[in-house]
């Protein structure tokens, strides 16, 4: 968060976060961006471009576009939801208890601790941390980008910088930019 604060006082204009999170989450941008602009992202952009409108129609209002990724530009937020059930069904070993909502806070090494003491015994804590990772991998990889995303980044390009942040570890979110053909769309990546 305190890139977009430093990035935001770059600027005389006003900034614009396109970010899909719950309510706490966009409370926290409100308060850190002090003269920023914040718009809620929906999960079509073909509805959101009626609130865009006044990003796109005048653009000489901003310069400066940070744009979340996770679910914003790419539909990964299912992926995430479900990650650590398809990776124990991956391993095939059956649950019974949603076990994306025991992880739902944790860090990655806690995920693995978990996974390996009530499901993974057979293998070390190395190996599930290991395993999850590549599965992770393999499944960030087949994500696809929003429709109209490429579209609309091209248009905010047109008229400010474009920033993509996100939580998502660097090596998997480059490597997505890549595979969907959009990473030359921002001018600078923060994770």
């Amino acid at each position: 968060k305190s890139f977009i604060l430093d990035e935001a006082n770059k600027t005389d204009k006003r900034v614009v976060l396109m970010y899909q999170g719950d309510s706490s989450d966009i409370k926290s941008y409100k308060n850190l961006m002090l003269d920023g602009f914040l718009i809620d992202y929906s999960d079509n952009l073909e509805e959101y471009a009626n609130s865009i409108q006044s990003v796109i129609f005048h653009p000489e209002k901003y310069d400066l576009f940070v744009v979340d990724f996770d679910g914003t530009i790419v539909d990964t937020m299912p992926m995430w939801r479900h990650i650590c059930a398809d990776f124990i069904k991956s391993e095939n070993i059956l649950i019974e208890e949603d076990v994306n909502q025991l992880v739902k806070s944790l860090t990655n090494s806690q995920i693995a601790e978990l996974l390996q003491r009530k499901y993974l015994t057979h293998l070390t804590l190395d190996e599930v941390m290991n395993k999850l990772v590549e599965f992770i991998r393999v499944q960030y990889r087949k994500q696809k980008i929003k429709p109209g995303a490429e579209n609309l980044l091209k248009e905010l390009r047109k008229h400010g910088k474009v920033i993509l942040y996100s939580a998502t570890e660097s090596s998997l979110l480059l490597d997505l930019l890549n595979i969907v053909g959009i990473k030359d769309l921002f001018d600078g990546v923060y994770s």
